[in-house]
């Protein structure tokens, strides 16, 4: 018996979703295992990256975190530009200025509700804490 054949995800914001809604996204380095993230290098260039997107109007991040080899962040995303243009520049942006290799592709979810938005940014802040990178969130120099 074959396996079943993976669909394509296009993350296409759809028309009916609110622009003011919140998104959880996270991204993949290849390979994984690897620490090619939390560094202040990557993470001055990751910092600059939002800073950018986020007075362009494409983004408008509520809490971010830098992972060894993977990136979460928590984010309003512009509608007319769409959430894998902005995505993808990211990673673009950080594959040339700081070295990433990326996984193709990313994972999305749409947060219903300001509940989802604060369960996913608790989640996003003790990401490394729950890997045993710090004792407490606030310790971990990567989170923004």
């Amino acid at each position: 018996m074959s396996l079943p054949v993976r669909g394509h995800l296009h993350h296409a914001i759809p028309s009916w979703v609110d622009e003011k809604d919140k998104w959880f996204v996270t991204i993949c380095c290849q390979p994984r295992g690897r620490n090619q993230l939390a560094s202040p290098v990557t993470a001055a260039v990751y910092r600059g990256a939002l800073a950018f997107y986020e007075a362009k109007g494409l983004m408008k991040p509520v809490v971010s975190v830098l992972m060894p080899d993977h990136l979460h962040i928590v984010a309003q995303f512009d509608h007319r530009k769409g959430m894998p243009r902005s995505v993808a520049g990211l990673k673009q942006h950080l594959a040339r200025h700081a070295g990433i290799s990326w996984q193709k592709g990313f994972f999305d979810h749409r947060l219903r509700g300001e509940h989802e938005v604060a369960e996913k940014c608790r989640y996003v802040r003790n990401n490394p804490v729950r890997a045993g990178l710090c004792a407490n969130a606030d310790d971990w120099p990567f989170t923004y």
